[in-house]
């Protein structure tokens, strides 16, 4: 199990091949991260909350961060609403992964 960087690897977090695809077995991801962390004792939906949280406190817009963590606003948005605001997403990711490498005094690329 490789933790790609990403802005180093093909852009996936939780990938088996280094960023190239997702990892489609979160469980087998988040056990190989509580080894290589030593942190335990926290669920999946943190990593989704933390974000969201992170991206309201950075400013982003509640449509945008909304739609980071994939929650719909409503099925009259749904219907009417169909732009993926693709450019705001890749903002604010990359403000909150600026925010992460931050806290974690990595260097930002």
């Amino acid at each position: 199990m490789t933790f790609a960087h990403p802005h180093r690897g093909k852009g996936y977090v939780f990938s088996t091949d280094g960023g190239d695809s997702a990892s489609s077995n979160l469980h087998k991801s988040k056990t190989k991260l509580d080894e290589v962390s030593g942190v335990d004792g926290w669920v999946i939906h943190d990593i989704r909350r933390s974000a969201r949280s992170g991206l309201a406190a950075l400013d982003v817009s509640k449509d945008v961060a909304r739609t980071v963590v994939n929650h719909a606003d409503g099925k009259v948005d749904a219907i009417y609403n169909r732009y993926d605001y693709a450019a705001e997403k890749r903002e604010a990711l990359e403000k909150w992964a600026a925010t992460i490498l931050y806290l974690t005094d990595q260097e930002v690329i």
